[in-house]
């Protein structure tokens, strides 16, 4: 089991590399809480290495069993800004606060840009549809950087990929070619019918006329975005950070 996991992970490190760009800041995963065995932080940390250098932002994972007495988003705030991450303005941060049972992610400067709400809930449904209520945090982290991986990444498709896109089309162009082919080669065209030589109904022409026109206007209000919180372009809210930095950030978190 150890080993085939070790070789997804090398494959999607591999698959990484090949799309990479130019160098990006170090990004750690911080594992303060030990969900992670030796190799498992080795994997992930690289993996979120190579991801910041592919998208010059600062991705990372932080896990811990007490916040303190903070709040998740709190204690996230803190302990992204005192470890460093967003170092250039940018970044999308995942916390395993095991205290609180609950998972938060911060979106920052680019990665606020790319990861709105809608995305954020994607990257939460990563993390709780892939182990994390039966444990297996490891394999939640990796889907979670997998799918944040295809959202940073946006509409790209690899030669790969449009390879296999490609073989789809024609497999299933032509088997729907071959099947309806099929379906109508033996049948034989039905005799048409003469409708004028056996008709016996006379249609006459008739013209309807325009009596009056009656036009009803109203104004429509325009909505002023009043009453249901702030939202920012793409559907992205946006709060300050709370530990009083100034910085601003997007995301959220999801009690387990």
């Amino acid at each position: 089991m150890v080993t085939i996991k070790r070789l997804f992970m090398s494959a999607l490190i591999l698959i990484i590399l090949c799309t990479g760009a130019s160098a990006s800041s170090i990004v750690k995963v911080i594992d303060n809480a030990g969900l992670f065995s030796s190799s498992e932080l080795e994997d992930l940390t690289k993996i979120a290495e190579e991801m910041s250098a592919k998208y010059d932002m600062d991705i990372g994972i932080g896990t811990t069993n007490s916040t303190n007495g903070m709040s998740t988003m709190q204690y996230s705030d803190y302990f992204y800004e005192n470890n460093g991450f967003g170092s250039n303005g940018s970044g999308v941060f995942v916390m395993y606060d095991m205290d609180n049972r609950e998972i938060f992610i911060i979106t920052e400067g680019r990665g606020k840009d790319k990861i709105n709400d809608s995305k954020v809930e994607g990257l939460l449904d990563s993390v709780f549809d892939n182990g994390l209520k039966d444990g297996r945090y490891y394999d939640s982290a990796v889907a979670y950087l997998k799918k944040l991986n295809v959202y940073l990444r946006g509409n790209y498709l690899s030669p790969l990929d449009m390879g296999i896109s490609a073989l789809g089309a024609i497999g299933a162009g032509g088997g729907f070619f071959g099947a309806v082919k099929s379906k109508y080669k033996a049948r034989t065209q039905p005799v048409e019918f003469s409708y004028r030589n056996n008709s016996i109904v006379n249609f006459a022409s008739l013209d309807d006329r325009l009596l009056d026109t009656r036009v009803v206007t109203r104004v429509i209000p325009r909505n002023t975005g009043k009453g249901g919180g702030w939202r920012g372009r793409g559907g992205t809210t946006t709060r300050s950070s709370s530990t009083g930095s100034g910085r601003t950030y997007g995301g959220g978190g999801r009690k387990f």
